[in-house]
């Protein structure tokens, strides 16, 4: 299918009576090709399902897709709807916003109106950059597929599942995120708080439930969207311990107090920077730092090494040191 794209680019032009060619930002436009593909070939991955909180209740609310073994979430609807249509996309067009489509394009307004934009002189040695913003919006239509007249949108990214622990205002929950970003927001994954999307049970024990797994009316306001599988191998993530134990390890060292510290623990101390450039790869680090940790303990005892050897324990069993025997994270 075809549709069209508005965007805004860049072009020297003058008013009428005016001398100087100055950059400009006009309105232009391109069509854009969008890929349909037939439903038998784009089968649902993964459902989310929202519980209802007066019913208790799990309904669909989301369908993931998939082709070629890449995700395909919906893209957000326009116009009060939830899912994008090629028609409500291009009324929204029609109205002068932007959309999922033009994700790369430069967020300019136009200069002029468009009843002035008509009169202006262009400079001839300028040939403006139309074009390659022109191929900014081909370049944004790219990963849309059209299916069952929707629009949905490729994402080289995978659905975790997050258990997060009851704060003042909240009980304890097992929610879900991309995986991109949640390494944006927390930089390193940890394997008590982050389980493939096929790791409910686990996830909930991690945070100490004690629910009927055989029962997802019975999960309460702890799981507000329950993933529901329908294509096992849309689900790839392998967790990995080791940047969460280099950060945990780097903030121990950048932390601790050398003040009254004996030689010994200076010595473990320092072998312990050492090990911590700014590249630092968890096997290379395991040794200093828990030299580091027997050195503290022994003077200071179980104090504060505690947690130490807990993030020692986690990267321990990571599933990267243990492939053969585990699949994915556990608590």
């Amino acid at each position: 299918m075809i549709i069209e794209v508005p965007f805004v680019y860049c072009r020297r032009a003058r008013q009428p009576g005016k001398r100087k060619f100055q950059p400009t930002f006009l309105r232009g436009s391109t069509h854009v090709r969008i890929e349909e593909v037939a439903a038998e070939d784009f089968p649902v991955a993964i459902e989310l399902m929202t519980r209802d909180r007066q019913t208790g209740e799990y309904r669909t609310a989301e369908e993931i897709r998939t082709l070629g073994g890449v995700l395909y979430p919906p893209m957000l609807g326009y116009g009060g709807e939830r899912h994008a249509t090629v028609e409500n996309l291009t009324a929204h067009h029609a109205r002068g916003c932007r959309s999922d489509i033009g994700r790369h394009l430069p967020q300019s307004e136009p200069t002029f109106g468009p009843e002035m934009e008509a009169l202006l002189q262009f400079d001839p040695s300028d040939p403006g950059d139309e074009a390659q913003t022109a191929a900014l919006a081909a370049r944004g239509a790219a990963p849309v597929r059209l299916c069952g007249g929707q629009l949905w949108r490729e994402i080289r990214d995978e659905l975790l599942l997050v258990a997060e622990p009851a704060d003042r205002f909240n009980p304890p929950m097992v929610n879900i995120g991309w995986r991109k970003n949640l390494l944006a927001k927390e930089r390193a994954l940890d394997c008590e708080r982050h389980f493939r999307l096929d790791q409910l049970p686990e996830a909930l024990l991690a945070l100490g439930l004690d629910v009927d797994l055989d029962d997802p009316a019975g999960f309460g306001p702890h799981v507000p969207f329950l993933p529901v599988i329908h294509v096992p191998s849309a689900v790839t993530y392998r967790h990995d311990q080791g940047p969460a134990f280099v950060n945990a390890a780097r903030k121990v060292w950048h932390d601790f107090d050398t003040a009254r510290a004996p030689a010994h623990v200076l010595r473990a101390y320092s072998d312990l920077g050492r090990a911590l450039p700014p590249d630092a790869a968890a096997e290379e680090v395991l040794g200093p730092f828990r030299s580091f940790v027997d050195a503290v303990e022994a003077r200071e005892g179980d104090r504060r090494v505690a947690g130490w050897r807990r993030e020692i324990g986690k990267y321990e069993a990571s599933p990267v040191q243990h492939r053969a025997e585990h699949e994915g994270p556990r608590p």
